[in-house]
């Protein structure tokens, strides 16, 4: 299934100044779009008129075809489609309304519609046969099909349609504009990589709280210098512990306290400075600590058969004294039970039982069952944001971050269109708004260049 993929919505519907193409349209469907342009809040729409635009194009297919075909330059882009072999009413996950999905006959392809004629996927080839005999579809604009089980959107067996987006886009890495790779100004970004999108919607509708981001430094009990072989100090290469899961699970439990999601006591602190000695690693990882690396003399430059002398210390130079009591929670549970370690890293695997663990524990109205889940599907993501809910993202071989974990806290949302006939195409891209955590401020991450990273997430279902 190697179809081109058209997402098409409608920027307004256009001024329909032919009378013939007047004549065929049904009856009352565009009583509410006779203006020039239409806002986004005016986009409203019933089954009645799904199902009728859906008659539309299906009792009108030649010329749905033709008009089609008009607005392409290149014919290996052209729609075949001659007949119509079944249509299904889906949910649009991102409307939260019913949408048409008309299969064409033979493998030529297939069209989503909503009932104010906005089309948001054509294919011109390929055949979903997984869907035939399926009930309950969903749908997204910019993943394709999915159905719901218990709560989770998942995808259905067979869909190998991806994010779509502009063939300039699709193979770009995600470069940031500001500093080390991250995406700092959005803005700036969108301008250099996706200069024709603009923005459309928040999945917070642009709110997001006063927020103080953890980073991994803040929140590490040991840190990693390079010194000489007297054990100086260089004041560059400084590294934290490898809890980049541990701080995003810290910044998500108080992303969802500030939301009010739960009543847990985000804003406390913990001083370790004077029980740090009964860490069970303070015998490896306190001051001084060669630890089997090689003494580095400092008047002979670093090599890889000469590198600097390894030093793990007390993190006492940041913040080991406001050390945040989720954290604490977090970093006990996660010893205790996975085995964590400053040097080991942690599994994502493991995050949905250390938030439901902390909750369930700490959440002191006992309001919720929290139910989080690891999940590949994006869907999730974006339901669970729509909800308020900060989402963990695991991202493995990135070009980026390599492998790394970090917090979703919004979804950001822009598009480009152009128009054909009474239609206009429009292609979708997405960003996260993301704690990193080794950057102390709000920065993105853009899923539909990922140029092969693995991604998964835990959500709040």
């Amino acid at each position: 299934m190697n179809a081109k993929v058209k997402r098409i919505s409608i920027l307004a519907v256009l001024a329909l100044a032919l009378i013939s193409v007047l004549a065929i349209l049904p009856a009352g469907v565009f009583a509410k779009a006779n203006a020039d342009e239409q806002t986004e809040e005016e986009r409203v729409w019933t089954l009645e008129d799904t199902q009728a635009v859906a008659a539309f194009i299906q009792n009108n297919l030649e010329t749905f075809v033709q008009k089609y075909n008009q607005s392409r330059e290149d014919e290996s882009e052209y729609l075949h489609a001659s007949s119509v072999e079944r249509t299904k009413i889906v949910n649009l996950i991102e409307d939260e309304n019913y949408g048409a999905y008309i299969d064409f006959d033979g493998d030529n392809g297939y069209v989503v519609v909503t009932g104010d004629y906005t089309i948001y996927d054509l294919q011109t080839e390929g055949d979903l046969d997984y869907l035939d005999n399926a009930a309950n579809i969903y749908y997204s604009y910019f993943d394709g099909f999915y159905r719901l089980d218990d709560g989770l959107y998942v995808r259905f067996e067979g869909d190998e349609q991806q994010q779509t987006v502009s063939a300039d886009v699709a193979n770009t890495t995600p470069a940031g504009v500001d500093q080390d790779g991250y995406i700092i100004n959005l803005e700036s970004y969108i301008a250099s990589v996706y200069d024709d999108y603009t923005y459309n919607a928040s999945a917070l509708s642009g709110y997001v709280p006063n927020y103080i981001f953890q980073t991994q430094s803040e929140t590490s009990y040991y840190v990693w210098y390079p010194a000489d072989a007297n054990g100086n100090q260089y004041h560059f290469g400084v590294r934290s512990e490898g809890n980049c899961a541990l701080t995003a699970m810290s910044n998500i439990l108080k992303f969802w306290g500030q939301e009010n999601l739960v009543n847990i006591d985000y804003s406390t602190t913990m001083n370790l400075t004077s029980t740090i000695q009964n860490n069970p690693f303070y015998n490896d990882f306190s001051d001084y600590k060669v630890r089997n690396y090689f003494l580095y003399n400092s008047n002979i430059a670093a090599s890889a058969d000469n590198p600097p002398k390894a030093i793990w210390f007390v993190n006492y130079y940041e913040n080991l004294s406001n050390i945040p009591f989720t954290y604490y929670e977090i970093y006990n549970y996660c010893v205790s039970n996975y085995g964590y370690t400053p040097e080991s890293g942690f599994q994502a695997s493991n995050v949905p039982a250390v938030l439901e663990y902390v909750v369930e524990k700490y959440d002191y109205n006992n309001r919720v069952n929290i139910d989080v889940v690891q999940t590949t599907d994006a869907a999730n993501v974006r339901n669970s944001m729509h909800q308020g809910r900060a989402v963990y993202m695991s991202l493995n071989n990135d070009p980026v971050y390599g492998n790394h974990g970090v917090a979703i806290i919004d979804i950001d949302e822009y598009k480009y269109e152009e128009g054909w006939w009474i239609f206009s195409e429009t292609k979708y891209a997405y960003f996260y708004e993301i704690v990193n955590g080794d950057y102390d401020g709000r920065s993105y991450y853009d899923p539909n260049a990922n140029n092969g990273a693995s991604i998964s997430y835990c959500a709040w279902i």
